[in-house]
């Protein structure tokens, strides 16, 4: 008799990385774009610990807080986990032992995008100082800033509209800060 099995290399939970990011203790972290997954779609977080192997947050998982909506957009955090952003469901703060803090518009500054009354999109992050910087695609408020920790609440959190002159619908998905502190978005 013959029996199919699943052989699953180490590694990630998908091959369909859309961002990476690596921590400076080395550990790498990946967001995972929506795919096919037995019978459902699903995204994830995965990282890669030094030493110790894989890990793994699955959006499809109701119990670990992930959006449930495309992770797209990742970025390590010096001081441990990763912030990961998503096409719809807002950001998360990742701690590296796989806790998940969502944040969207019920708990932070950021909106949903314009016409729509809750698809918040979180595109970007930058670290400035003891705060981070996060791109909110499509919102009227296109950036905010947060000090990027899992116990943030509303109230640590400040939203700016879009650069003077831009339209209000201005598609801020990406944010550098140079070493002169200036925002380029």
């Amino acid at each position: 008799e013959v029996t199919a099995e699943a052989v699953r290399p180490e590694g990630p939970f998908a091959n369909d990385i859309v961002a990476l990011d690596v921590s400076p203790d080395g550990t790498l972290w990946t967001a995972t774009g929506t795919v096919e997954f037995g019978s459902s779609n699903t995204s994830g977080v995965s990282w890669l610990v030094p030493g110790e192997g894989w890990r793994t947050v699955r959006a499809d998982d109701p119990d670990t807080g992930l959006p449930e909506r495309e992770q797209f957009a990742i970025t390590a955090r010096p001081e441990g986990g990763a912030l990961v952003g998503s096409a719809g469901g807002g950001l998360a703060v990742v701690t590296e032992t796989g806790d998940v803090f969502p944040f969207d518009e019920t708990n932070s500054t950021l909106r949903p995008a314009i016409g729509t009354s809750s698809f918040v999109v979180a595109s970007a992050f930058a670290k400035e100082g003891d705060r981070w910087w996060v791109c909110n695609e499509g919102s009227p408020f296109p950036l905010h800033a947060f000090p990027g920790t899992e116990s943030a609440t509303a109230a640590d959190w400040t939203a700016l509209p879009s650069p003077p002159g831009a339209p209000t619908s201005f598609p801020v998905d990406e944010i550098v800060i140079d070493a002169f502190g200036q925002k380029w978005i």
